[in-house]
């Protein structure tokens, strides 16, 4: 067997590691009456008697979409449960279907909204709000740094509801939710933490704030990805259709149903882009999936099991588990020490095995020894290097 390592077989692993670089890939709950998420079940993630409108839209991401969205005392537009719509009503209504438009992409963790730096900066809307949300928005952050210590959250001053270029300006707006602008861009970001609403609903508290702040780094529901029927099945006939005028033997998962009645099937939508992030496993226990519950007719559940092993939760998650910790790494992988350990070590080692030579070459004397020569070496160099990144924790 050819086991002599030459200087081409030396540079030839230098060259070939080096290429093989790349960095490691890596529960919304929602009070049944009044929609809301938190570490109580009154808090509001959707306002209570808030009323929800189902459009359809055509984009150039998703094709034909249906949203369920709802309108802010503030004006501001909220889909997806608590996702604010970069936009105004107006300009969503323009993205209805055979009207064109580019409805703005949203993913489970979208690359291309990362702050920079793993920076990301807020203020808040008032010295009120400041007042009524620092304890709540300290914890979230804290909760949030303990598996990604490498993200910076830089407070800005002075306290100010005008929007600022590339800052999340937090309010307390009563009766207006709990939600937030999806990852950085370089416009007003926002969020919202209720803190009371007369008409009724309750408070935004500290799990509200780190599932909002897990929109604000950049993530978005797992109970939206393209492969959540595998592992939790949506079940239409249980969503609370939020009507009194839904006919006998009718459920959410008819059409042609009268206008007011299931408004809410929008925020189960499945987003199906290839271009979007949606590497890793699915994880019922990440702090952005909703419980088993959600927007149900009492009694019963929108979201169950759908293979072995699966257990949808009936209440939110506190914090982030490993999962979610892993997904912000690879958003921020410039500033994660695990990816820069991986990257240094030249991991995850993507590296191919090569046929040896056949019968009869000759290897040794040769002017010029062919490649196949070298493929023991290459071969027990890429397993050893597949060994030291699965020990490392980055295959």
């Amino acid at each position: 067997m050819y086991s002599f390592v030459s200087t081409s077989v030396l540079l030839s692993l230098s060259v070939y590691f080096s290429l093989s670089l790349s960095a490691p890939s890596s529960p919304l709950t929602l009070d049944p009456r009044m929609g809301s998420y938190g570490e109580d079940n009154d808090s509001p993630l959707c306002p209570k008697f808030r009323n929800f409108t189902a459009l359809t839209i055509q984009d150039d991401f998703y094709g034909a979409r249906d949203i369920s969205y709802f309108v802010t005392n503030t004006g501001r537009v909220i889909v997806d449960g608590d996702v604010l719509y970069d936009g105004t009503e107006d300009q969503l209504l323009g993205r209805r279907k055979g009207q064109g438009g580019n409805y703005k992409p949203r993913s489970f963790s979208n690359n291309n909204r990362k702050w920079p730096g793993g920076k990301l900066r807020y203020k808040y809307a008032s010295n009120d709000a400041e007042t009524k949300l620092k304890a709540i928005v300290d914890e979230a952050i804290k909760r949030w740094k303990t598996g990604a210590p490498y993200l910076t959250f830089e407070r800005v001053m002075p306290n100010s509801n005008a929007g600022e270029n590339g800052v999340l300006t937090i309010s307390a707006t009563e009766c207006d939710g709990c939600h937030s602008t999806i990852g950085y861009l370089n416009s007003d970001r926002r969020m919202n933490l209720q803190q009371a609403c007369p008409s009724g609903g309750g408070q935004c508290g500290a799990n509200t704030a780190t599932h909002e702040f897990g929109h604000a780094l950049g993530l978005i529901h797992e109970h939206q990805r393209p492969d959540r029927e595998s592992y939790v099945h949506y079940n239409c006939k249980n969503l609370d259709p939020g009507c009194n005028n839904i006919p006998a033997g009718k459920t959410c998962c008819d059409s042609g149903l009268p206008a007011g009645c299931c408004t809410k099937r929008g925020n189960f939508d499945i987003l199906t882009d290839a271009a979007l992030d949606h590497t890793g496993k699915y994880d019922v226990g990440s702090i952005m999936h909703y419980r088993r519950n959600s927007f149900a007719i009492s009694g019963k559940e929108t979201l169950t099991s759908a293979a072995a092993g699966i257990v949808v939760p009936s209440t939110n998650a506190a914090n982030p588990d490993q999962t979610d910790f892993d997904r912000i790494c690879k958003i921020y992988s410039a500033q994660c020490d695990k990816v820069q350990q991986c990257k240094n070590n030249g991991c995850p080692a993507n590296c191919a095995t090569f046929l040896p030579c056949p019968s009869g070459t000759k290897c040794f004397g040769a002017p010029e020894p062919p490649f196949c020569c070298e493929a023991e070496a290459l071969n027990k160099a890429c397993e050893a290097k597949k060994q030291k990144c699965k020990q490392l924790g980055c295959d």
